[in-house]
């Protein structure tokens, strides 16, 4: 009897991790009709290529492409480096912005990434809100600093958030919170600082957050009618056009002015 028991109880092990592994890996995209894993990550990685390069007022330019080799350690299907200025106010705003698999995007985050290539974080991350005309961004944000022998100390303001459908957010735990998720894109915005002090509100990135994310949704989830819609309605890439308006949130730390960073410190950490 204790031997049949055993026998039950491993068969169920088994079978249990099988299913995890599939939920895990997107094993029953084809049986529940969905498009397969490796096709709904090519749709994301493809559309990188429908970021508007103008936003408004803000007009970019290409910061390169990823490291061939970091791209390979960090397990990144396709990313878009840029930087953004104003051309009223001149303040600048960097981007960062990576798609992949949840298990590989959902780590690698500043705070590990920015340190291991040589920068000290002032305070830890704190979770910050901003109100765009395509709803509220969720995003982590710290300022970093490191010395640089030509031009002195410097400071970053780093915000990092991620989505899947549009609504872009900032969860206590990302590997856990996006578990099945076929596909996943990661964003930081990053403004650099004449000097730390100065409160979130007042950082340029912040605006340019409100004015992009409106264009951004529409170039990366063009069959979205509404936030948080069922990413798989539609797998056409489609381009940008929309609103500005205002910035808002929650209150902490410091920030500053304007420009941009070094994304490649993306990649100097390879473990979560």
């Amino acid at each position: 009897m204790k031997n049949y028991l055993t026998v039950i109880i491993a068969a169920a092990l088994i079978v249990s991790t099988g299913v995890v592994h599939a939920f895990w890996t997107g094993g029953f995209d084809y049986i529940l009709g969905k498009p397969s894993q490796s096709e709904q990550l090519k749709v994301f990685a493809d559309r990188l290529a429908n970021v508007p390069s103008e936003v408004g007022p803000w007009k970019s330019i290409d910061l390169g492409k990823m490291d061939a080799r970091v791209k390979q350690v960090a397990n990144i299907d396709a990313s878009v480096e840029r930087e953004y200025t104003n051309s009223s106010t001149k303040a600048k705003s960097s981007v960062f912005l990576v798609s992949g698999h949840f298990r590989d995007v959902a780590v690698h985050t500043p705070d590990q990434c920015y340190v291991a290539a040589g920068y000290e974080m002032m305070s830890n991350p704190i979770k910050y809100r901003i109100d765009t005309p395509a709803g509220e961004v969720e995003a982590y944000t710290t300022v970093f600093k490191k010395e640089d022998t030509h031009v002195g100390m410097h400071y970053l303001r780093v915000f990092w958030t991620w989505s899947t459908d549009g609504k872009w957010v900032a969860p206590d735990s990302p590997r856990i919170e996006f578990v099945g998720q076929p596909a996943l894109y990661k964003m930081y915005i990053i403004s650099q600082l004449e000097q730390p002090g100065r409160s979130i509100s007042e950082d340029p990135s912040v605006g340019f957050f409100s004015q992009f994310i409106p264009d951004l949704n529409k170039a990366l989830f063009p069959g979205e009618s509404s936030i948080g819609g069922d990413t798989q309605d539609a797998l056409e890439p489609a381009a940008p056009v929309l609103p500005a308006t205002t910035p808002a949130a929650s209150e902490t730390p410091a920030a500053a002015t304007p420009a941009a960073a070094p994304p490649a410190a993306e990649g100097a950490k390879t473990g979560p």
